[in-house]
């Protein structure tokens, strides 16, 4: 009888030199948490709505981003490579400043660690792989390890099992135990994959009834059928960008006026 072998790979990553002493300490307190407990009950409608200030930024952003898909549809006119390049510079001069993040564009130090015979598809592997990372592998005592949030970045699944964790674990009584030390953290393509499945659900449609929905350009364009519950994400973002792109140019028609 063959044994399966379950390889969970891990690894420790440096948080960028800014992170000064006393702003990591600070974002590390695991009582600092507990500050923002119950806050949600004081979110209301109104605070969702954005400042007049934050819509001007967002409308500056989404006018750059159709300017740039735009010219990037220039690229047929070849011959005008003058009238191209003016373009483009013009388009360059008006995009909106974005606010520099401290730390970007520093090279991160990646430490990877020994792989784990732990799966972690389940909340019970997760769990048994936290606390043999913490234990074994990078060798914290639990007094050391709930001492300060310790934070854990991954997929959808591993963010999702993360936190069932600590909701699972929340009645136990010590805090290694309870798993409050461990802070979960999504990674920016994770956001983009969400952002996917989101305009998948609401905009593939039904071809027969919607000649505009997603469905029914991929139907002209002859390209691979889309699970709506789960849409693979290479062609679906080919399907939303190739549909985009034409409705923009077929609304802007190259009017000087759009540059």
């Amino acid at each position: 009888m063959v044994e399966q072998i379950n390889a969970t790979t891990s690894a420790v990553i440096a948080l960028p030199a800014c992170f000064s002493t006393p702003t990591f300490e600070s974002a590390c307190e695991v009582s600092g948490e507990s500050r923002w407990s119950g806050n949600r009950r004081e979110m209301t409608l109104e605070k969702l709505v954005p400042t007049p200030e934050e819509q001007g930024q967002l409308r500056s952003a989404f006018c750059h981003a159709v300017r740039s898909l735009l010219c990037d549809g220039l690229d047929s006119l070849a011959d005008e490579e003058k009238y191209t390049a003016s373009i483009r510079k013009k388009v360059t001069a008006k995009r909106p400043t974005i606010r520099q993040l401290a730390g970007a564009g520093e090279k991160t130090d990646f430490y990877p660690l020994p792989a784990l015979n732990e799966e972690e598809a389940s909340v019970k592997g997760t769990i048994r792989v936290v606390q043999a990372l913490i234990r074994d592998t990078l060798k914290l005592a639990a007094k050391v390890a709930t001492s300060k949030l310790r934070f854990f970045v991954g997929d959808w699944l591993t963010i999702r099992n993360l936190r069932l964790m600590k909701y699972m674990r929340i009645t136990e009584p010590e805090s290694w135990g309870k798993m409050n030390w461990v802070q979960e953290a999504s990674m920016p393509f994770h956001f983009q994959l969400n952002a996917v499945h989101m305009l998948v659900r609401t905009h593939l449609g039904e071809p027969d009834n919607d000649p505009s929905c997603l469905d029914r350009h991929r139907t002209r364009l002859q390209r691979y059928k889309l699970d709506k519950k789960k849409p693979e994400y290479n062609q679906a973002c080919e399907l939303i960008e190739h549909s985009l792109v034409a409705r923009l140019l077929d609304i802007a028609r190259f009017e000087q006026y759009w540059f």
